[in-house]
C-alpha cells in the first residue's frame, strides 16, 4: 500500500512514499478518456489487488476500469436501465484481493457488479425497494454485510445483497452522504453534511454475539452519537458553513480502528474513536491546511499520519491539535 491515487477532474495523480518517507508524485494522467470522451469521475475506488481503479462517472451509467500499469481506462461496465449511484468493494479491504464483483446502490437498489459477465449488462445480485428509499451510499464489513445510507438520514443493515434488510436505523433525518464500518461490523459511521453519526450494532441481549447486521433487533438498540465541531470552535477556528467530506476509520492489516477523521474547509478534524466507545465522550483533533481539502484519509496501517487531498496538491500531516470540546449526544 505504497501507492496514494488523487482524482481531481478528468485528472488522475499517482503518488508514492520516497525513502524519506514524503509523498512523491510518480505520474500523472492528465485526461482520463474511453473512446475519445472525457470522463469526470465522481468516485474512485481500487480493484483487483490494487492494480485497476474505478471510475463511477458523472452521468453514473457507467462504471470506468483503468488498468494503473497503463495509466489508461481499458473496459465500461453498465447495468442496463440502472443508474449507478455509488460503489465500494464487496467487503472491506477486498480492492486488495483479486474479487472481481464489487457492491453498488442507486435510489432503490441495492446490487453487486460482477465485470465477469459475458454480456453488456454486468448486473449481478439485486435488492429493489418499491418505495424508492433515495439510497446514496454503501459500506461493507469484513464478512461483506453492508452498511446503506439514503437521502431520508435512514441507515439499512443487510447480511447479504440479495436479502432484506435486518435492521432500518432511523437516522436523525438529514440526508447520508457517505457510510464506513469497522471491519468487524459492530460501529457504523454515517456522514452527513454539518454532523457524524456514531452508532453500535451490537445486540447485547443476543447470546450469539451477532450484530444488528445478522439479526433483527427493534428494541436493544444503543443511541447514536452526533459528533459535531463545538460553536466555540467554529468561532475559534473561523470556520464558517460545515460541510464534511466522507469521514472514514484509521485501516490497516490486523489493527483495531482507533481513530476516525473528515474534513470542512480547510480544516481536518479528528476524533478519537477507542474514546468514544468508551465514555461516549470525546475531544478532537483540528488542523488547519493551506487549501480547501477535498478528500482526506488515514495512511494505511497509520494512525497519527493522514493523507490530505486538495484541489491543487496531495500532502500528508499528523492528525492536528487537540481541544477539550465533548462532541457527543
Amino acid at each position: 500500500m505504497n501507492r496514494t491515487y488523487v482524482s481531481q477532474g478528468s485528472k488522475i495523480g499517482i503518488f508514492k512514499h520516497d525513502a524519506d518517507d514524503n509523498l512523491e508524485l510518480i505520474t500523472r494522467v492528465p485526461e482520463i478518456k474511453w473512446n475519445g470522451e472525457l470522463i469526470t469521475p465522481v468516485k474512485t475506488m481500487l480493484h483487483e489487488n490494487d492494480k485497476r481503479l474505478l471510475l463511477l462517472d458523472d452521468s453514473k451509467k457507467s462504471v470506468y476500469c483503468m488498468d494503473l500499469n497503463r495509466g489508461e481506462v481499458i473496459e465500461e461496465w453498465e447495468c442496463t436501465n440502472m443508474l449507478i449511484r455509488n460503489i465500494n468493494p464487496l467487503a472491506k479491504y477486498a480492492q486488495r484481493t483479486e474479487e472481481s464483483m464489487f457492491a453498488a446502490v442507486n435510489n432503490n437498489t441495492v446490487f453487486t457488479i460482477d465485470p465477469r459477465v459475458n454480456q453488456a449488462d454486468k448486473l449481478a445480485q439485486k435488492q429493489i425497494y418499491t418505495s424508492a428509499p433515495g439510497l446514496t451510499c454503501v459500506a461493507t464489513t469484513g464478512a461483506g454485510r453492508l452498511a446503506v445510507g439514503s437521502a431520508k438520514g435512514e441507515i439499512r443493515l443487510f447480511s447479504e445483497v440479495d436479502k432484506r434488510a435486518k435492521n432500518l436505523l432511523p437516522g436523525l433525518g438529514d440526508a447520508i452522504v457517505s457510510m464506513d464500518v469497522t471491519e468487524d461490523g459492530r460501529w457504523v459511521l454515517a456522514t452527513c453534511k454539518t454532523y457524524l453519526l456514531l452508532i453500535s450494532t451490537s445486540i447485547e441481549s443476543d447470546s450469539k454475539g451477532r450484530t444488528q447486521f445478522e439479526a433483527a433487533n427493534a428494541k436493544d438498540r444503543s443511541k447514536p452519537i452526533k459528533l459535531q465541531i463545538d460553536k466555540k470552535d467554529l468561532i475559534k477556528y473561523n470556520i464558517g458553513e460545515v460541510s464534511f467530506t466522507a469521514a472514514h476509520f484509521n485501516t490497516g492489516d490486523n489493527i483495531d480502528e482507533s481513530w476516525i477523521v473528515t474534513s470542512t474547509g480547510p480544516y481536518v478534524v479528528t476524533w478519537n474513536f477507542n474514546r468514544l466507545k468508551s465514555s461516549g465522550g470525546s475531544s478532537y483533533e483540528i488542523k488547519l491546511t493551506t487549501q480547501e481539502v477535498v478528500a482526506e484519509q488515514f495512511r494505511f496501517g497509520m494512525d497519527n499520519e493522514v493523507v490530505i487531498a486538495t484541489e491543487q496538491s496531495v500532502y500528508k500531516a499528523k492528525r492536528g491539535i487537540s481541544t477539550n470540546s465533548t462532541t457527543s449526544e
